[in-house]
């Protein structure tokens, strides 16, 4: 019997321990999948809001959100004036329209919840459904200035936008 080349089997070995490691990986990931899937909702909530990404978002939303009811005796209206310093900064950082809008989105519902929490009051469903609403038709402006910025290519995230709008076939010129 005569024995393989040494190169050929040389090659079928580092050809068997690269999928080996890539096998693996993709086990763990699923293993990861899996077990993020059945950790509870507020475990998971709670992690995804320790992420850097969420954290900015949080906090312009309730600046605006307390910003806007106005009391007689507590005065918060000038958090209006920064409250959307840290919304634009995360946005800014947007590596794609999704992400884009996903930040906008949880951003102006922390701030109707906080401001616009009074009109739950009269019918539960018609709040929550307001709530929906409403953030939707305030994330609006944000994506208008986005494909605004993307259209004139005036900042490096409009560009980045840009290209993946033009990679989904929509042409801003």
């Amino acid at each position: 019997m005569s024995k393989p080349p040494l190169s050929a089997s040389k090659s079928a070995k580092s050809k068997s321990a690269k999928t080996k490691p890539a096998k693996a990986k993709a086990a763990h990931s699923a293993a990861q999948a899996a077990s993020a899937a059945t950790r509870p909702v507020h475990e998971r909530l709670l992690q995804a809001l320790s992420t850097d990404e969420w954290r900015l978002p949080l906090l312009s939303g309730i600046m605006l959100g307390f910003a806007f009811p106005t009391y007689p005796f507590i005065h918060l209206e000038p958090l209006a004036w920064i409250g959307f310093v840290p919304l634009l900064y995360q946005l800014k950082k947007a590596e794609s329209f999704r992400t884009f809008y996903r930040i906008a989105y949880f951003s102006m519902f922390i701030f109707v919840i906080c401001s616009v929490w009074w009109v739950s009051l009269s019918t539960v469903v018609g709040g929550v459904l307001m709530y929906f609403a409403q953030t939707f038709f305030l994330t609006l402006p944000l994506c208008a200035f986005l494909f605004y910025l993307a259209a004139h290519q005036l900042d490096a995230c409009a560009c980045s936008t840009a290209f993946h709008l033009d990679s989904m076939g929509m042409d801003l010129s």
